[in-house]
């Protein structure tokens, strides 16, 4: 290297380009696209310099420099791959070269830049083009910095002609490669934290546009693409205020992060809003800018799916004598299996016929879309339309139509959120548009959530096997109209003051009514509504074997249609925030909730569970697994110490098994480990003699495995022995390997035989954008037995072993306990006495709530 160009000096000038960048950008962030230009040319110029320092003037006649990918299109943001090829003249080249190349490329990493280089000649480039198609795109979108234009261009006209790819291929495989990509971010750009660059309505989809375009018309000129009149000159403006926005949001979030990183995250949301302007109290920064980031999306996502069928009927059906054409009415008509409105000015004439395009598809099974010509006459018509669809007494009728339809889950329920109509058919939705939910919990904004759960809906409706009992109960309904209408109302209240299920109860009513609903139909939905949460909170939250909260429960839900409904609202609604949400635990939970809620529905005289029957049951079915018929005295002796309320709360499996390994043991502590695959997580049986602190052991040795708790019990033997059972799930939310049985065995072993408590020192909170304030609450119960706590804090790990220390200092007596992690939140359930077996007074109570607050904080 020259000594007149100093890796030191080069440095030094990087770092006050990029300080200097940033500062332009932080002033107006709107010259995003003339910095990221501005960048581009000055890569160009810092290679261009170094180039000819490593290269002889006879050497550079053998070489070319060639920018690709981003680089080549001249965008560059602060972190940003930079892609070069380096083209050879001859396929064999000397050591010198070879040297020199090493050296140029080494002194780019040196300066800390993101290098990524191929060396190559024209011939194997165009090899590795024709079966590598990442190469062949960025090819497509390259320019020569230096060297021989000749040759470059000869190597450019054989990239775009059709001998490496054809313009039909390069279209399928381009439109493949975007289908698997799209699944990898689950479907949606909707996603609460996405991806800038790679998530559906992003950058990538408008760069597969710019491909496709660049490969057909052998030019990325989008004037002259205009002028064929592919594009209409405003989708191209709306493209590019869309390409410009990313940008923008991708600009401010690299230098703010100051790394390659494209997925825009809850804590860097809150940097970049602020970076980049916007303003407000608490959260209103970020969802001002995330709404307008998910408006960009929408728009996106719009017209790549109608530019990319104009693609396949101009590229892959542009014979036009295979044209199909089918008349459906005076309005529509169905050509090449696309339904295809005939009237340009119908939907602004008559607003409601938008509903009717999508009543006829829903009938019509051989209609596979809309056509390109009626997206853009429904995406210009929603801007002309002067009210709500709602408002039109025909569309209303159109509405209920299309929602009551045989087919409407299979075929339509998603295209109304896709073309906007949810949005310009009721005003309510608009809220929610885009609506951000500021926990680790959901995984969606409000709208796509909600979009979501008709998606499981149509799971109930099509696929047993997964739901089984869901799919039952679903398509026994003579309604499913009204899970459908509570579905889409369940979260419609969220971003609003007040509470969301009321407000969303409300409008529902109205809703109904404003629709012709009958007033049991309204208020069906307004209790379901309302009540959207009850069933899942009760089912992990509340003692399900205890008989007086499922009576309370019952009275709750009051009609065996409203539990039929609510359950079907509840899975769908769990699964619907966040995709490994859903567990075997959970539909132990639900399904148990819902055998024991139906079973009074359906017996109203005797509206109190037969305990005693249950516990018999449960004793005479563990018999015969064990294959006895009647029990023999050891196992008499054994059950008369367990006492009633442990068979309650077991099930005939859980007890021989426990049994067996009582009986079987011949020593203390008895610590057995299965998996249940009934309800889906491992079962943990500790067996041995009872002392203080020792749940708080147990506890502590599962946290420091990071297993997670999801249910746990006590009880007390009449022998001064103690049964603690656990059921536990490891971090991926599964049973655990039975590989690791014996390690944790030996573990918990060795925790009950230490003496002394293991104090609890960890404070690793998972996340710190978020700050959950810890609370403490005793519901009120009728119980006078026992107490219920709840406590909601941030979720760290050991938490329980926090609060179990605290019980055992206070004197407090744990019976069960419910652990719920929800996203960043704890949210856990204890049933707790105390010294004298019964329900805590007032005083402890506030004693105890104290205590654990004081912890908390």
């Amino acid at each position: 290297m020259d000594k007149k160009l100093s890796l030191q000096e080069l440095k030094s000038k990087l770092i006050g380009f990029n300080d200097t960048q940033k500062k332009q950008f932080l002033q107006n962030p709107d010259s995003a696209e003339k910095l990221i230009h501005e960048r581009a040319s000055y890569i160009d110029h810092l290679v261009c310099l170094i180039w000819d320092n490593c290269f002889s003037k006879d050497l550079k006649q053998l070489l070319s420099l060639v920018a690709v990918g981003g680089y080549g299109r001249n965008e560059l943001h602060p972190f940003s791959d930079i892609d070069i090829l380096i083209l050879l003249s001859k396929e064999k080249i000397d050591d010198e070269i070879e040297s020199k190349i090493s050296t140029f490329v080494n002194f780019l990493w040196d300066l800390k830049l993101e290098i990524g280089h191929s060396v190559r000649t024209a011939e194997q480039t165009i090899k590795i083009a024709k079966v590598e198609l990442s190469v062949a795109t960025n090819l497509l979108e390259s320019r020569l910095i230096v060297g021989d234009n000749k040759l470059y261009t000869k190597l450019m006209d054989i990239i775009r002609g059709d001998f490496v790819w054809n313009s039909k291929n390069f279209f399928l495989a381009k439109k493949e490669e975007q289908d698997k990509r799209r699944i990898q971010y689950k479907g949606t750009g909707y996603n609460l934290e996405p991806d800038l660059k790679s998530s559906p309505g992003t950058l990538r989809d408008i760069h597969t546009i710019d491909w496709i375009v660049n490969k057909h018309f052998r030019t990325n000129d989008k004037e002259k693409i205009v002028r064929k009149g592919f594009f209409i000159e405003s989708e191209y403006r709306e493209l590019e205020q869309c390409k410009k926005f990313l940008w923008k949001l991708r600009f401010a979030l690299h230098i703010s992060l100051k790394r390659k990183d494209n997925r825009l995250t809850f804590e860097s949301q809150t940097i970049v809003s602020k970076e980049l302007g916007y303003s407000g109290e608490n959260n209103e920064a970020v969802e001002k800018m995330m709404k307008e980031l998910y408006r960009v999306i929408r728009v996106v996502l719009e017209l790549n799916g109608l530019l990319m069928q104009l693609f396949e009927q101009t590229i892959l059906k542009s014979n036009k004598k295979n044209t199909i054409l089918r008349v459906l009415d005076d309005n529509y008509q169905v050509v090449n299996n696309l339904i295809d409105v005939k009237k340009p000015a119908l939907f602004q004439s008559k607003p409601e016929s938008i509903l009717e395009l999508f009543i006829k598809i829903t009938q019509d099974t051989s209609i596979v879309g809309v056509s390109a010509k009626t997206i853009r006459l429904l995406r210009s018509s929603q801007t002309k339309i002067t009210k709500d669809l709602i408002d039109i007494p025909s569309a209303r009728k159109k509405f209920m139509t299309l929602l009551k339809a045989p087919n409407f889950l299979k075929r339509t329920y998603h295209m109304l959120n896709d073309f906007n109509i949810l949005s310009n058919y009721f005003p309510q939705w608009r809220f929610i548009v885009g609506q951000m939910q500021f926990d680790l919990f959901h995984v969606y904004t409000v709208d796509e959530h909600s979009i979501k759960l008709l998606s499981k809906l149509k799971n109930f409706e099509e696929n047993s096997k997964e739901h089984p009992l869901c799919s039952r109960v679903f398509n026994n309904t003579s309604k499913k109209y009204i899970i459908i209408l509570a579905c889409l109302f369940h979260d419609i209240g969220k971003g609003r003051k007040g509470d969301h299920s009321e407000i969303g109860a409300n409008e529902v009513y109205n809703f109904a009514l404003k629709h012709d609903l009958s007033i049991s139909d309204a208020e069906t939905l307004h209790w379901l509504v309302k009540n959207h949460l009850l069933m899942s909170l009760t089912a992990q939250k509340r003692d399900i074997y205890d008989p007086e909260e499922i009576i309370s429960f019952s009275k709750k839900v009051k009609s065996l249609e409203r539990l039929e409904y609510l359950l079907c609202l509840t899975v769908a609604d769990i699964c619907a925030t966040n995709p490994s949400l859903w567990n075997g635990w959970k539909r132990s939970l639900i399904s148990e909730l819902y055998k024991q809620t139906k079973s009074i529905l359906i017996d109203k005289v005797n509206s109190y569970p037969d305990i005693r029957l249950k516990i018999r049951t449960n004793k005479l079915d563990a018999l015969k697994i064990m294959g006895f018929k009647e029990p023999p005295l050891e196992i008499k002796k054994l059950w008369r110490k367990f006492g009633a309320e442990y068979f309650l709360r077991h099930n005939s499996n859980q007890i021989a098994f426990h049994t067996k390994e009582v009986l079987m043991s011949s020593s203390l502590p008895n610590i057995a480990i299965k998996e249940n695959k009934e309800i889906g997580g491992t079962e943990i049986f500790v067996y041995c003699d009872n002392e203080n602190f020792l749940f708080s052991k147990l506890v502590h040795v599962l946290d420091r495995k990071k297993l997670n708790i999801v249910s746990a019990d006590i009880f007390s033997a009449k022998n001064k022995y103690i049964i603690d059972y656990f059921l536990i799930l490891d971090v991926n939310h599964k049973p655990l390997q039975s590989n690791r049985y014996n390690e944790l065995r030996r573990s918990l072993t060795k925790a009950i035989e230490d003496k002394h408590l293991i104090k609890n020192n960890t404070h690793n909170y998972k996340n710190s954008v978020f700050n959950v304030k810890p609370k403490v609450n005793f519901p009120k119960t009728i119980s006078k037995s026992h107490s219920i706590l709840e406590i909601t804090a941030m979720d760290k790990l050991g938490l329980l072993t926090e609060i179990s220390e605290i019980f055992s200092q206070e004197n407090i007596i744990l019976k069960s306990a419910k652990i719920a992690t929800i996203g960043e939140k704890a949210q856990d359930t204890f049933v707790i006495t105390n010294l004298n077996d019964s329900c805590l007074t007032e005083t402890q109570k506030e004693r105890l709530k104290l205590t654990i607050l004081q912890r908390m904080i």
